[in-house]
Order: C-alpha cells, then sequence, then structure tokens
C-alpha cells in the first residue's frame, strides 16, 4: 500500500480453548488514529474469526507495525 490508500487491516481471533469465550480485540499501529476496539466477540471452541479495521495509511511512513491484543 502506499501513502493515503484505505485498506482493511484484517486480523484471525482464534480460541484455542475446549470453552466458549467472549473476548474484545484493541489494536494499534504507529502513526495511525486511536482505533475502536472490536466489540464483544463470541467464540466458541476452536472456532476462528476475522475482524479488522478500516484503515488509510499515513504520509511519510515506510512501515506499520501493529499491536493487537
Amino acid at each position: 500500500v502506499r501513502e493515503g490508500d484505505r485498506f482493511r487491516a484484517e486480523f484471525t481471533v482464534r480460541n484455542t480453548s475446549n470453552r466458549r469465550m467472549e473476548v474484545e480485540v484493541a489494536a494499534r499501529a504507529e502513526g495511525l488514529a486511536a482505533l475502536p476496539p472490536s466489540g464483544p466477540l463470541s467464540l466458541l471452541p476452536g472456532e476462528t474469526k476475522e475482524i479488522g479495521w478500516e484503515t488509510v495509511v499515513p504520509s511519510g511512513l515506510e512501515t506499520l507495525r501493529w499491536e493487537v491484543r
């Protein structure tokens, strides 16, 4: 992607436990405005779901370093 491009930054969330889980996923990237948490996400045992944030690439960056928790 280039400066000013819009894209959806997508991540996969996986429940590797053997019980249902309610989670909230937060992400941040250097140089981007604060991103809202994902909101409650319900995952059955072994289930995976994709989540993401609409993103605009800021000017002057060569790399976006993501932290997802």
